[in-house]
């Protein structure tokens, strides 16, 4: 992907404050457009090589954190797919990779 680093860094900056959200098709609550707050993000790892990115994620209870992954991945134009995260009480780390788009 061109850009890289700087590409999902910058998409990450987008995807802070508040964020309109949908619960998925299969949900235990209704599925009404929601609004959650992304208090900050930072891209902690990139590899150019396999197109795997490591990014932590402050966020409201209740965020769609897969949901993110996929803004995400239209903000740098490619398929993201969550491969891990792993969850605390002071945020979230996530590791995504990511295949360009035809």
């Amino acid at each position: 992907m061109e850009g890289g680093k700087a590409t999902v860094a910058r998409a990450l900056e987008t995807l802070t404050g508040p964020l309109f959200q949908r619960p998925p098709l299969i949900s235990a609550v209704k599925r009404q457009l929601r609004v959650r707050t992304i208090y900050s993000s930072k891209l902690v790892e990139y590899d150019e090589d396999r197109h795997l990115a490591v990014f932590w994620v402050s966020c409201e209870a209740g965020t769609y954190i897969r949901t993110l992954c996929v803004h995400l991945g239209l903000l740098v134009a490619s398929v993201v797919t969550v491969a891990s995260a792993d969850a605390w009480f002071a945020g979230l780390q996530l590791v995504v990779s990511q295949q360009p788009q035809q």
